[in-house]
């Protein structure tokens, strides 16, 4: 471990967790979503400086869920221990030739449970950064990496992505992104970035039924994920539970 402290740590926690999780499931965490970042690096024109940093505001994947407590949402992965500090986004773009149009936590990003994933974010930023370029590498796991464990009838989070759309109307879809991984990027591109959340605990048709009302008002989780995930029917105008159709549609599920 001590040799491994990023991705590799990760899968070794995860595997222990997902032995752990067969004998005593209320005392083992689910897992924890996987980090989906760039390394940008270049010259800061408005300063002629050079610069080189990792995306710690793609970091932010989301905790999982534990029996009892929902997952933490924009925890980062198992090796940050819960300590991961993001930059204030108006001092990165101090720092950096880059304007971020979203970072915030990402609908249905923390996978359905008894006890919900934490969330995970949507982290969208453009290049500011003309006329030099700026460098990037992509440096996370595959896209279809899968989180584990899922506990107790928990589902896992949907994965990361990540893709470029340029300034002149072309787009780098996830798929050539993983495969060709570096980049130079000028002014106007934009990188859209996925991070997913955590892994869920227990049966999600048996979560608290105001729980997923919250949730949706708040925007964690979408009134079709409420329905098709949870067994709860929410109106989309009012945000109010139907608990008569609930009741026949957890029946039913």
């Amino acid at each position: 471990h001590g040799n491994c402290t990023n991705f590799i740590a990760k899968q070794i926690i995860e595997a222990v967790w997902s032995a752990l999780a067969q004998t005593a499931p209320k005392d083992v965490p689910a897992g924890w979503g996987s980090i989906n970042y760039w390394v940008f690096s270049g010259l800061d024109p408005r300063r002629g400086e050079g610069y080189g940093t990792p995306d710690f505001l793609g970091c932010s994947s989301g905790a999982g869920a534990i029996w009892g407590t929902d997952g933490w949402p924009t925890n980062g992965p198992q090796i940050c221990s819960g300590t991961l500090y993001y930059p204030e986004i108006e001092v990165a773009e101090s720092i950096y030739p880059i304007i971020w149009e979203k970072w915030q936590w990402a609908t249905d990003s923390g996978a359905p449970g008894r006890w919900r994933g934490g969330c995970g974010v949507d982290n969208i930023w453009v290049a500011d950064c003309d006329p030099q370029p700026i460098h990037l590498a992509y440096a996370a796991e595959p896209f279809d990496y899968e989180v584990v464990p899922a506990i107790a009838g928990g589902k896992v989070p949907k994965p990361n992505s990540k893709k470029l759309i340029f300034a002149n109307g072309n787009e780098e879809p996830p798929e050539a992104v993983r495969q060709k991984m570096l980049y130079q990027l000028q002014s106007g591109d934009k990188s859209i970035d996925y991070v997913m959340g955590g892994a869920g605990v227990g049966n999600p048709l048996e979560r608290d039924i105001e729980a997923v009302r919250e949730d949706v008002r708040d925007g964690l989780v979408s009134v079709e994920s409420a329905r098709d995930d949870y067994g709860v029917v929410i109106d989309p105008q009012t945000l109010e539970v139907d608990e008569r159709e609930t009741n026949k549609l957890r029946d039913k599920l």
